[in-house]
């Protein structure tokens, strides 16, 4: 397979390194990483044992290549959708960057547009309705 790092839909995974590197160092400790991906499911030792076969250089750290790496080889049907959201990212910046920069001078029922499509974008997001193909 080729290195994920080529893959489309990566980006979204480096977001979730730079959040999970809590003292930006690049690279995620032990501690680092059972902060960031405990979920209530898999044990203390479990999460460990994850963490060591993802470090496939043994370092005792995590590079941003083998936790791209290991999620990429485990999208699945997932794959599609971080690179749809990767396309979508800039998409969103550009219109919060517009709202925030005009939103202040809209007419009171611009703003409330403005917030119903706003809210409206953020219940697509988060709940898929029925219906949809």
């Amino acid at each position: 397979m080729a290195d994920a790092v080529e893959r489309k839909g990566l980006s979204i995974f480096h977001d979730v390194f730079r959040r999970a590197d809590k003292n930006d160092d690049g690279a995620l400790t032990l501690q680092e990483f059972k902060d960031f991906f405990t979920d209530g499911v898999l044990s203390v030792e479990e999460l460990e044992k994850l963490f060591h076969e993802i470090d496939v250089d043994k370092s005792n750290n995590l590079s941003t290549t083998e936790l791209c790496n290991y999620f990429a080889n485990h999208w699945g049907p997932f794959g599609e959708i971080f690179a749809a959201l990767e396309d979508l990212n800039p998409t969103i910046t550009k219109a919060l960057n517009h709202t925030f920069q005009a939103y202040k001078q809209d007419s009171f029922f611009n703003q409330f547009a403005t917030r119903f499509m706003m809210k409206e974008v953020i219940i697509l997001l988060e709940y898929h309705p029925r219906g949809w193909n």
